[in-house]
């Protein structure tokens, strides 16, 4: 599939549908664990065709001080505001991000905060702000590995340890078919 995506990229004249094709090559190369040859896709699609890198793309590839210069420069609404937090976050910018998410939190949608609330968790786990951390960990179902997994870390700070253990054990059941979905694909 690479090959014949590369002689397409390659024989191809005009930037018409190169976005999708750019993005096939570079889901290609990310998957096969080339993130340097996806990189230069993108770098050769911007001198050839003058082509617009999207930030997703960036994201994939982890460039996330690249990311994160764009949306700084973007206004601090929506999409923007969330992918803002998601560059942070990858880049363990605990205190940016408890800041960020205060500036933005009340402009985001419901299921945009939904998205952005494991990433304000560990954030302000990682500043100690535990009354904020239990608001935002309450947006996080119970039943997911994130849920189980900073209610744990809740109970435990207030040394519920029975509690904690309980939410451990709901943190890894939620995590074990998740763990056989990967290890199905990679074999």
């Amino acid at each position: 599939a690479l090959l014949f995506r590369e002689a397409e990229f390659h024989s191809c004249r005009a930037p018409l549908g190169s976005a999708r094709l750019v993005e096939a090559l570079v889901y290609l190369h990310n998957n096969l664990k080339q993130p340097e040859a996806a990189l230069g896709v993108l770098q050769a699609a911007q001198e050839h065709y003058a082509l617009q890198v999207k930030l997703s793309w960036l994201e994939k590839l982890g460039r996330w001080h690249d990311a994160l210069q764009v949306y700084e420069r973007s206004p601090p609404r929506g999409e923007f505001a969330l992918g803002r937090l998601r560059c942070l976050s990858a880049l363990s910018e605990w205190s940016q991000l408890a800041r960020a998410s205060e500036a933005v939190w009340y402009h985001m949608s419901h299921p945009q905060q939904l998205e952005a609330a494991p990433l304000v968790a560990a954030a302000r786990w990682h500043c100690q702000q535990w009354e904020a951390m239990e608001l935002v960990a309450r947006l996080i179902p119970s039943d997911t590995y994130e849920g189980g997994f900073y209610r744990a870390v809740l109970a435990t700070h207030r040394r519920r340890y029975e509690a904690a253990r309980g939410w451990v054990d709901r943190a890894r059941s939620a995590l074990h078919p998740e763990l056989r979905a990967i290890a199905s694909d990679t074999y």
